[in-house]
């Protein structure tokens, strides 16, 4: 299956997540490098789902201030699927949608 056929509309591309050994200096570097600023940024605790079974981690992050795409930082857990990995990998991508249940049939 071609991988274009695996995701939506790339313009509802709202955020690509990039894990970092250091948020601070992960967020001071992408500031002089891209111009970016920062809007939400802080720690949220989220229930996951580990190798060992659920858990709940407290995630390091912040949201790049101004869009349409927007960067996010965010701080490694070791021992968990948010390790860094290799150089110049993203961690994940966000598709915004409108309405999931109606999304979901083309990412399936």
């Amino acid at each position: 299956m071609p991988v274009a056929t695996l995701f939506p509309d790339h313009a509802d591309l709202y955020h690509t997540g990039i894990v970092v050994h250091d948020l601070e200096k992960a967020k001071a570097e992408m500031c002089e490098q891209l111009g970016l600023t920062w809007g939400v940024q802080g720690e949220s605790e989220q229930p996951v789902v580990l190798e060992s079974g659920p858990a709940r981690l407290t995630f390091g992050l912040a949201y790049s201030a101004r869009g349409p795409h927007r960067i996010e930082p965010v701080q490694a857990i070791p021992g968990t699927l948010w390790e860094v990995p290799r150089p110049g990998s993203a961690h994940h991508l966000v598709y915004w949608s409108d309405d999931v249940t109606e999304t979901l049939p083309e990412i399936n």
